[in-house]
């Protein structure tokens, strides 16, 4: 692999989940949406018509890292700074500060590709 990107996203550890690494108002949001079916969150009206409703299990689902990804030369972090709230800046501030990580502010809402596609695609572009 020759590049790794998070795009507005955290970037878990061995055993993370977004359940775990949210806080406490995104995981309220989690369970309202659920109280629907308890089986899917349904996506905020304000993203693109076309998102479905998100099962909550891969909320709570703790993710198994090898540490492989730790040999990917090229690691990048984007974060969007065109929304208030988001519980990404928090990675990224802290990979801003790992020379190891190349890290990209784009201001946007969280969904980079559809919103800033040409700036996303410059970054990831400079990343090959």
């Amino acid at each position: 692999m020759a590049a790794l990107a998070f795009v507005d996203a955290f970037v878990p550890a061995d055993g993370d989940s977004v359940w775990s690494l949210a806080n406490q108002r995104y995981r309220d949001v989690f369970l309202a949406g659920a109280a629907g079916d308890g089986l899917t969150c349904p996506p905020p009206s304000h993203l693109d018509p076309r998102c479905r409703p998100h099962p909550v299990g891969t909320f709570l689902q703790a993710i198994r890292l090898t540490g492989a990804w730790r040999a990917v030369r090229t690691k990048a972090h984007v974060a969007a700074t065109g929304w208030e709230g988001s519980p990404f800046i928090a990675a990224h501030e802290r990979l801003r500060a790992d020379p190891a990580w190349r890290t990209h502010l784009v201001d946007c809402a969280h969904d980079v590709p559809r919103l800033a596609p040409a700036a996303l695609a410059d970054i990831l572009l400079g990343l090959a």
